[in-house]
Formats: C-alpha cells, structure tokens, sequence
C-alpha cells in the first residue's frame, strides 16, 4: 500500500467516524437535548442562589453597621462584584439603590422573606431583611431570557437562545430547584434551540471523506475520479439533507430561510443556491481539466458535435445566468441597492458569492469552447448562436436580456479568442468589467421593479386597510369597554383626571393596537361639552362624522373613517349611564401610527412595520380625498390639490417618481421616493468593480503570506511547488515578473487607492463624531425648554402635589419626546412611556449613577448614555428646582439616537466618494501609463541599441537631448 492510499484511507475511516460520531449526538440532542438543556439550567440557577444568598449573608452584618452608602463601600462593592444588586428603604421610601434595571418596591412587611419575581421576560430572586425602620432588599437574576431585538438587520434575523419560564407547581417536562433559603420552584423550557455545532461535526465528516478520495486518486491514473466521487459524496449530502435524514438544524438557520430567498424548486433558498452553485463551478473545472488532457487526441466527428453541445449549452446556461441574477433581487428580502450600502448585510455578500460561482462556470464553459477551436473562423462560428439567440430574445421582448447576453457572453467569446500565449492585464480587465456592467445593469433594473411592487403593497395596506381591519380585536374591546364599571367611577368621581383616565384604559384594553394605531379619547358631560377639560374636536363635530357616510360600521360601536384628515382611523361612540342615569358620551379615535417624529424611546417600542419600511425606503406620502390633502408624510412638499396628469401610476415631478394608487370610493394616494441621479446609477458598477479588486488583492496577499510562511527557514528560500502554483496564477505574478512600466502603474493606483481609503475614514469618523454632537445639543436644548415650563409654582404644585400629569403629555406631544419625571429622592412621578415601567422592563427608580452624581456633585444637570437590551441611547438629566431653589425633582429626556439616519448620511457621501475615486482610479491608471512610457522609453531605446552591439566592430553613439539621469548613462555609453 503506497504512502497515497495509505493516507487516503485514513481520512476516510475518521471521516466516517466522524459523521457516525455527529449523527449519534443529532439524534440524541434531538431527543434529550431539551431535557438536558433544562437539567444543566437548573442546576446553574440552583448555584448561583446559594452563591448570592452565601454572599449576602456574608456581607449583611457590615453594612447593617452603615449609616451612609456609596457604591465604592466595600460591602456593596463585594454584592455588585457578585452580580447581587442591593435596595434600602427607610420609611418605605428608597434610601439606596444599586440598579434600576427592574422593579423593587418596598412590601411594607416584617420579617424575612424570599420572593422569585418576573420582570419583563427576566427572572430575579429577591432576599427581603429589615432592621429597625430599614427594609434591605437584595436581588440577583437567575434567567436571562433574551428579551429585546431593537437593532434588527435587514433580512430575517435569527433568534437561536434557550427560553426558560418558572413556575411554583410541578407541570410536564418542568425541573424542580431546590436551594437554601428559598422555597421550592420548578423551570419549563419554552424555546430549545439546539444549535450547529453537531450539525458542523457531521459536514466535517464529509469533508475528511472528501479529503481522502482526493489524496488516493488526485495523483494516479485514475485522476478523475477524485472529481466524480467528491462530487457524488456531496449530491448524496445534499440528498440525506433535503430528505431530514441528518442536518436538521441547519435547515432552521436563516440561510436556509425561504422569507430570505425562494425562486424556484432548484433554488428554493439561498444555502441551497450557493451549494448548488458551488458543486456546478466544481463540476465545470472536472469537465474543463478532462477535456484539455483530451482535445488534442479528440477525433473531428466527436469534436464537433462537443461543440455544437457546448455552443448550445453556453447560450442556454449565458440566458440563465442572467435571469437568475436578476431573480435573486426580486424573489429575496436582500437589498441589491448598492447606493444605500448601509442596507447591505451578509445575504447581499453571500448572494454575490452565488453570482460569482455561476460567472466561474460561464467561464468555464468558454473555455473549453477555446480548446475545441481557436481560429478566426471558429470565432464567428461561436459568435453566431449566441446572435442567433439575442435577436430572437429581443423578437420576444426581452429586449434587456437580449442586449446583455450579446454584451456579456459575445464579449467573453471574443475576448477569450483574442488571447494568444500569456494573459495581459487587459484579458483580465475585460473579464472583470463585462459581468459588472452586466450584474449592475439588472440589479439597478430588478430593484427599481421591486421597489414599485413594494409601493403597491404599501400603498393597499394604508389606502385599503384590508389588511390592517381588525374587526374581531374592535368586537372584544368593545364588549370589555361596555361591561367595564371603572369607566362610571370616572364619570361619578372627581379624584380621577383624564390622563390617569385614559392611562388605565391604555393598558387594559388596547394594548393590542400600539404598534399600528395611537389612541385619543375624547370624554363630554350630557350638554355635549368637556367633561374633564377642553376636548381637541368637540362633540357636534364627532357626532356628525360619526354618523355620516363618511364613516363605515365596523362593530356596533366602532367605525371606520374614510375621508381627510383621519383616514384609515377607527371611531368609537359609547353613551355612559348607570342605574338609568346618563352622565355623558366619550370617543375613541385609533389613529393610524405613522409619524415622522424622531428620538422618542416609546416610538422604539411602539414602531409601526410600515414606519419601519417607510424610514428605511426614504418614503414620502400623501392622501387625496376628493382631489383634496388629508394627510401627508415625508420631505416631499404636496399641493393642496391633486395636479398629477397622465394615465400611468408612475410619474416623474420635481426629482421624485410618484407611485400613485386610487380605491373605489375616490380617494388617492401618493407614495413617493427621491429620483436616482446618473452618479447613483453608477454606484452598482462601481462597488462590484471594487469588490472585485478587493478580492483579487485579498488573494494575492495570502499567496505571498503563505509562500513566504512555507519559504522561511529554507536554504534560499526554496518555493515549494503548491506557492509557486499559486503564485503563477496570481493577478500580479509577484513583483518581481513585472515590467518597471507596470510597476510605475500599479505604484500610482495603489497610492490613490491607500488616499482613497484614508479619506473615507477621516470623513466617516467626521460624520460620526458631529452627527453625536448635533443630537447632543439638540437634546439638551430640549430639556431646557421643557425644564423652564416646569419653572413656574402653579405647575409644579400640580405636578408634584395634585398629581395632574397632563402638562407633561402636552409637552410630550409638542417636543415629540419622551418625559420622565422623578422626585427628589429619585422615585418615579410620572412618564410619558409608563409602558416600559409598568411592564417591569426597566425600574421605576432613577439610574443610581446618575442620582449619586446629582446628591454629591451638587451639579444641574448632564447628558448620560444608558441602554436597554442591545438598545443604547442617550439619556438628558436637568434638576428641576421650586421658588426657593431647593431641588423638587429630576427632569428626564431618553433620547433614541436613529442610527439609520447617520448611516444614510454616511452611505450617501461614500457612494459618492466611491463613484469619485473610480473616475480618479481611470485617470490615474491612464496617467500612469503615459508617465511610464515616457520614463521607460529611453531605458527601451538602451535595450534596442545594446542588442545591435558586436564584438569588434565600433558601436554607433546614442543621441539623447536631455541632461538627466539617462543622459548621464548615455554619455557614460557613448565613451
């Protein structure tokens, strides 16, 4: 047995053992894993109760010792250290505090106490002690479920996390814990997520295998089979995966989602495309290798018809591969425009890898056409199918396809027949620049068509609302509101304000619309007038659109709004009486949510999916009802008449294309989006070009990394025969093969490429810091102005002593920010955003930092960054102060930095930097070119008079005007 087969055999038994070993631990993760899952959390949430109770108690005698607290005392030092954060309440009111990540609130009890609380999807153990009138509450987090995804990509994200729940009685598949101190409970796994890495094991398996088919018969006779088997092994992968034989989990990633890609039954997502992809462009090499080793002993018979075969099979694969290119951009939720590069994600790159693959096998396929026939005849035999093809293609208007397969496919042929001997660099331009004016031209065509695909889904969901109808929610809340006594209270009773009013009404009964609609609630006494305060639509007018044609019954209560300003809302009447007794009438207006403000925190947790695709699209919008503006959206400035004219949806107005949309009863909308201009048209070219150069210099860079890593340490260093292989296929062949002209050129590129780059840091980084900068005034001058409404006695008696919040909802409102409002000992009064306090996803006690800061550095105010899950932001702090100058309270603004506004900003100057420097590459590579001629002529002219150089005969005098360099070593020849 050779050293080969030896060797081979070796890597395919652990290939094998490998798989075996994978394949037992899927099944067993498939099913024990939930339960082992479940078993080790136990046991971990087990450990850390004792270590945090172990530690409290350690540490509960000295600080019982304290009388002031500071985040730096050793004691409480040594519990935060631990991950135990520590709450002390004197009179029931908060002393101390450690975190204002949940909610701890005093129970108003004796003795000790051991409490598990839920707070948003969080688990937190709670140790209760007290000494004399202070309560010491100590808490630690047991289960971190995740919770948030605020910063979501642009494609489908992947949430693979275990999700646990705890519940105080045993249920099926739960697991009791025990621990010191604290009472019995049991853990529920909700989600298991049993991830890759056995999935990983059996792929590793197959590559082993693969390996060692390859290094038995690589080598041998037998060459091709190293091809053929690979290539078998892998389709009956691919086979085991489709049939949920193995590799289940992988299957759930998102690459293999089909809300991220689905085109047909041989795409039907993006892992299947690029693992396709990849064993095609394998494949082709096989079949191009085979043939080269065979064209020359090929009878003429036989290569004729492998020419006809391969002609055919050219045009029909040039036709695919350009209908497909443009189907990834229409079938995917991946972002193909380039000019907004920072939409692009990891699918975009892993869609242009599949791209790439299918470009190598057009290549590929060219070649071997090469090999059959390099004459200048058997150039116009080639070229006449595929003109064939593009004229029948433009006959059956498919004009675009018809054009780029002649450009794409015509201009290979000839480049590839062009070709004698050595590859300039001109052969491998051409072969970079015809797919990326190709791949530009559909992706900038299929985005535009996709993009007014979305605009007509946008424009039936706000126009229509056939979608958004939610007429079985309207029925349940109806019914809740009419049986709900608490609504007679307010009406009877005169402790309860409106705010407080429609607070209540919020949470329990329409908590369910936040994300689409905004709710108004308008309440009057049996004369039609306020009841509370002033109303901002009155009753006459309520009344009557409630009963006009305007409005659609919905429910019995609840209709629908057809016309002006509230189009698309949903009106709600309801009479309030009692034993026989009327006391008035209140309204319920659910307005849609899409607004333009920007920074509020709630809008984070309250985001409209349409706001999200309107923000992100740049969109503008109006509605016309009856030619008339209702309602409008956006930057683009709207008339108060609808003016469009012309029978196509699409128009053109004002460097904008306006997408416009009708219903049956009149009314209009208009969805509209900023005009491309010639420069961001460009940009798909540009970055493809780019990224191919990239690569190209990335893979250069590792062949001279590794043949200087395999070189060092031998005599001379001795290029092995895999660097040397390498190195001769590389875009430059080493430096030391090129001519000075092209080291003159590449010199010059490189320089403006390393400029190219450096300016793109200094002006991003540019962009960063000022953009900070602008919101940070912005958001303190906000707080100014809110802090100085608060300046005067009468609203802070209201605020802090009646407990009348409406001022801070106005200003809420009118600011279009968030506000909190705390006391002076730091415990929340009211906020415009109570959704996150009462559902316990933040405390309602003020960040402890920001308080110790505020109490020993004696300072008004500052600006602080906070977070909340992966959310971080900025968050503004003003100390309110009453008549005598003594501090009231703490005034807060959260501020929501949309990162997506700076990274617009930063993707439109970069694309056109990008576009720039690409006219600035052209110019400096044909600058480059003239400067080397011109310095490498008289060198050339050196050449050619030394080569007419004889022995013994008298060598004619070079004549040369210049006093330079080269006149010198002229002159020295001359002698």
């Amino acid at each position: 047995m050779n050293q080969a087969l030896r060797n081979g055999v070796l890597w395919i038994l652990g290939g094998i053992f490998t798989i075996l070993v994978g394949q037992v631990l899927l099944v067993r993760n498939q099913n024990l894993g939930p339960e082992l899952v479940l078993k080790r959390e136990a046991i971990k949430v087990q450990e850390k109760i004792n270590a945090a109770k172990d530690l409290v108690d350690s540490k509960l005698g000295d600080l019982r010792k304290l009388q002031d607290f500071d985040q730096e005392t050793g004691a409480v030092k040594s519990l935060t250290n631990g991950g135990v954060d520590v709450f002390v309440f004197k009179d029931n009111k908060a002393k101390f505090w450690t975190s204002n990540a949940y909610n701890v609130i005093s129970s108003y009890g004796r003795g000790n106490a051991v409490q598990i609380q839920k707070h948003a999807s969080r688990y937190i153990v709670l140790w209760t002690y007290y000494s004399d009138t202070q309560e010491w509450i100590f808490g630690k987090e047991i289960i971190a479920n995740p919770e948030f995804k605020f910063v979501s990509g642009n494609s489908l994200q992947e949430e693979r996390h275990n999700k646990f729940s705890i519940t105080p009685n045993p249920v099926e598949g739960s697991m009791p814990v025990m621990s010191r101190g604290a009472p019995l409970f049991y853990i529920v796994i909700e989600q298991f997520s049993p991830g890759i890495g056995f999935d990983l094991i059996v792929l590793l398996g197959i590559v082993f295998i693969t390996l060692g088919v390859f290094v038995i018969f690589f080598k041998s006779k037998f060459w091709y089979l190293s091809y053929v088997l690979g290539l078998t092994i892998w389709l009956l992968a691919e086979f085991v995966f489709y049939k949920n034989i193995s590799l289940w989990n992988i299957k759930n990633t998102s690459l293999f989602a089909p809300e991220v890609y689905a085109s047909s039954w041989y795409f039907p997502n993006l892992g299947v495309l690029l693992v396709n992809a990849l064993l095609g462009f394998v494949g082709v090499n096989f079949l191009f290798k085979l043939l080269r080793r065979n064209a020359v002993s090929l009878k003429k018979w036989y290569t004729v018809f492998l020419r006809i075969f391969l002609l055919l099979l050219v045009c029909a694969f040039s036709y695919f591969f350009l209908l497909e290119s443009g189907f990834l951009v229409r079938d995917s939720s991946i972002v193909f425009d380039f000019h907004e590069i920072h939409r692009i994600s990891k699918f975009t790159v892993l869609g242009l890898i599949g791209v790439a693959l299918g470009y190598g096998i057009l290549l590929r396929l060219i070649q071997m056409l090469h090999l059959l026939g390099s004459k200048p005849r058997d150039l116009w035999l080639n070229l006449f199918p595929v003109l064939t093809m593009a004229i029948y293609l433009f006959v059956s208007h498919e004009k675009m396809t018809s054009i780029l397969l002649l450009l794409l496919t015509g201009g290979l042929l000839i480049t590839e027949h062009l070709v004698r001997g050595k590859r300039p660099l001109w052969y491998i331009g051409m072969r970079l620049l015809l797919p990326c004016i190709a791949l530009s031209f559909i992706f900038n065509v299929y985005v535009d068509k996709k993009e007014v695909e979305l605009r007509e889904i946008l424009a039936a969901r706000l126009l229509l609302q056939n979608e958004r109808e939610p007429t079985a929610l309207l029925s349940k809340t109806q019914a809740q509101l009419q049986a709900d006594k608490g609504i007679v209270d307010y009406y009877t009773c005169t402790d309860i304000s409106k705010s407080d009013f429609e607070k209540r009404l919020r949470q329990l009964y329409f908590t369910e619309y936040g994300e689409d609609f905004e709710l108004f609630l308008f309440d009057f006494n049996p004369n039609g007038n306020g009841y509370r305060e002033e109303n901002v639509f009155d009753y006459i007018t309520l009344n009557t659109m409630y009963g006009s044609d305007a409005c659609k019954p919905v429910t019995s209560n609840f209709s629908m709004v057809n016309e002006r300003k509230l189009k698309g809302s949903f009106l709600g009447k309801f009479p309030v009486s009692d034993n026989g007794s009327w006391y008035g009438t209140y309204f319920v207006l659910l307005k849609p949510r899409l607004s333009a403000s920007q920074g509020r925190l709630s809008d984070v947790f309250q985001k409209s999916p349409l706001e999200a695709l309107f923000t992100e699209n740049q969109y503008s919008y109006a509605f016309y009802s009856g030619s008339r503006l209702s309602r409008r959206y956006g930057q683009y400035n709207y008339p108060n008449n609808f003016n469009f004219k012309g029978q196509s949806n699409l128009q053109k107005l004002n460097g904008f294309s306006h997408f416009i949309y009708s219903d049956d009863l009149g009314n209009l909308l208009l969805i509209s989006k900023p005009l491309k201009s010639w420069l961001q048209e460009l940009t798909a070219f540009t970055i493809l070009v780019l990224s191919c150069l990239l690569v190209a210099l990335l893979y250069f860079l590792i062949v001279l990394l590794r043949q200087y890593s395999l070189s060092v340490g031998k005599t001379g260093f001795t290029r092995l025969r895999l660097v040397q292989m390498l190195r001769n296929r590389s875009l430059f062949n080493s430096g030391s093969g090129l001519f000075l002209s092209s080291k003159l050129q590449l010199y010059v590129i490189l320089v403006v490429f390393v400029t190219f780059l450096v300016v793109l840091f200094v002006t991003i980084n540019y962009f960063k810091n000022s953009y900070s900068l602008r919101q940070r005034e912005s958001l303190w001058n906000k707080t100014n102005d809110i802090a100085n409404a608060f300046g005067n006695q009468a609203n802070l008696d209201a605020l802090f002593y009646k407990n009348q919040t409406g001022l801070v909802y106005d200003l809420s409102n009118y600011y279009s920010t968030d506000i909190n409002v705390y006391d002076a000992s730091g415990r929340l009064l009211v906020s415009s955003n109570d959704r996150i306090y009462d559902q316990n996803i933040i405390g309602s006690l003020m960040n402890p930092g920001v308080y110790r800061d505020f109490r020993t550095k004696a300072i008004s105010g500052f600006i602080h960054e906070e977070g909340i899950g992966d959310l971080n932001y900025i968050s503004a702090y003003y100390t309110i102060f009453d008549n005598d100058l003594n501090v009231k309270g703490y005034l807060n603004l959260p501020y929501f930095t949309n990162r997506q506004d700076l990274y617009r900003e930063i993707s439109n100057y970069s694309t056109t930097l990008i576009n720039l420097f690409a006219l600035v590459f052209a110019l400096a590579a044909l600058v480059a070119y003239v400067i080397a001629h011109r310095i490498t002529e008289p060198l050339n002219l050196i050449r050619r008079q030394m080569g007419l150089v004889k022995l013994g005969a008298k060598n004619a005098p070079i004549s040369w005007q210049h006093n330079d360099e080269i006149g010198l070593l002229i002159a020295e020849y001359n002698k």
